[in-house]
């Protein structure tokens, strides 16, 4: 896994998967990005990850099912091994200070909500 090394007022973003976010990071991020009128909300978000028209379209068809667009699009991002750090750098990218702030946010006790990294070291194969 590589990540990009994103800043964020002086802390970086840990070296996770995005399909490893926590679903209280995630229900975080889509109170903030599921916002309809906003220019900094998901559809901004699906812009900078290239995706066409019809696939924004498909996500916004959501709405009227009661589900989140934002869950949807991490989920389905997060298929292709995208890191948290990248997430970072493509929310700093649309201006989106309030998302970047709850996949920083810490519990009510104060612990850090993403999980640790862990590092597994393969043997290599001969």
């Amino acid at each position: 896994m590589a990540c990009a090394m994103a800043q964020y007022n002086d802390r970086e973003p840990p070296c996770v998967f995005v399909r490893e976010l926590p679903m209280r990071v995630r229900s975080n991020l889509s109170n903030v990005l599921d916002l309809r009128d906003s220019q900094r909300n998901w559809k901004a978000l699906a812009a900078k990850m290239d995706l066409t028209v019809l696939e924004v379209e498909k996500y916004d068809l959501l709405y009227y099912q009661d589900r989140s667009p934002t869950q949807e699009l991490l989920k389905d991002w997060g298929t292709q091994n995208k890191t948290v750090d990248e997430l970072v750098i493509l929310l700093d990218s649309i201006g989106n200070d309030s998302a970047i702030e709850a996949i920083f946010q810490k519990t009510e006790i104060g612990e850090d909500i993403l999980p640790p990294v862990q590092v597994e070291i393969q043997p290599s194969l001969p």
